[in-house]
């Protein structure tokens, strides 16, 4: 009786230990894998860049001319609400407002234009989408003084 119940207790102690380790395993990579998708779609700026917004100017570095009219495009075929339109700044990691591009925009319309302010000059800045859910940036963006050097905010060294 005594190996009986010797084996019939290894056996009892294997079956669940095999069972719980693989439970142990797959619920990890199960809520990792969803938190992943999860954060990808909600949390991520460029999830409306990618799927949903898009912007057609400015992509990348360019630079401007204060006293020039220069535009900014995008478009949706999904979203359906109005979006606020600034220039920030970068500094020091952090975007910083300068100035109020269009209050309030159809994200539909494709265009908003600018005239670049004459007292305005300098490196990092961005355009900013804003609105539901929204918050997207565009540049980086150089502004160069006309007759002159850049100057004004800048914030290089």
């Amino acid at each position: 009786m005594s190996s009986s119940t010797q084996s019939s207790t290894r056996f009892c102690k294997s079956i669940p230990y095999k069972t719980n380790n693989r439970k142990k395993k797959m619920k990890p990579i199960f809520i990792l894998v969803t938190l992943a998708l999860v954060a990808g779609t909600f949390a991520s700026p460029t999830w409306y860049n990618n799927k949903f917004f898009h912007v057609s100017s400015p992509t990348g570095a360019t630079t401007w001319d204060t006293g020039s009219t220069q535009q900014a495009s995008f478009y949706s075929n999904e979203l359906t609400f109005n979006i606020h339109v600034d220039l920030v700044q970068l500094e020091g990691g952090d975007y910083h407002f300068v100035r109020t591009i269009r209050d309030s925009v159809s994200i539909g319309t494709g265009t908003v234009t600018y005239t670049v302010p004459p007292d305005l000059a300098g490196y990092d800045y961005y355009i900013q989408f804003t609105g539901y859910e929204l918050n997207f940036y565009a540049g980086p963006i150089t502004i160069k003084k006309v007759g002159g050097s850049e100057s004004g905010h800048d914030h290089h060294d």
